[in-house]
């Protein structure tokens, strides 16, 4: 019988900034989970994962948690998962790409 293997691969720019952030972090996944509201620790590991996104009325308390800028977090959160939204912000606001984490993905 063969074992089953599987390799992860994240294409998501908000999963590998959480997962930075949270590696990076002196707090277990299960402190990180409770001081951002999650009832569930788990659900921190799927959003590093890509399994689950990262809910928009979280950011501040996971920015909080993890200490990295909210800005930033919410920037990433909102390009990946309302991109129109997005450019609606950017462009009514006049606000520039703010998000400069170093993913990997997409980046030039």
């Amino acid at each position: 019988m063969r074992e089953k293997t599987s390799i992860l691969t994240v294409d998501s720019r908000v999963a590998c900034f959480v997962m930075q952030a949270v590696n990076n972090s002196r707090k277990t996944q299960v402190q990180i989970a409770k001081e951002v509201g999650f009832y569930r620790p788990n659900v921190i590991s799927m959003i590093k994962t890509g399994r689950m996104k990262l809910p928009v009325n979280k950011v501040q308390g996971f920015a909080d948690a993890v200490d990295v800028d909210p800005v930033e977090l919410l920037s990433l959160v909102l390009e990946e998962d309302q991109p129109e939204v997005w450019r609606a912000l950017t462009h009514i606001l006049g606000i520039e790409k703010v998000a400069t984490v170093n993913t990997g993905i997409g980046d030039s």
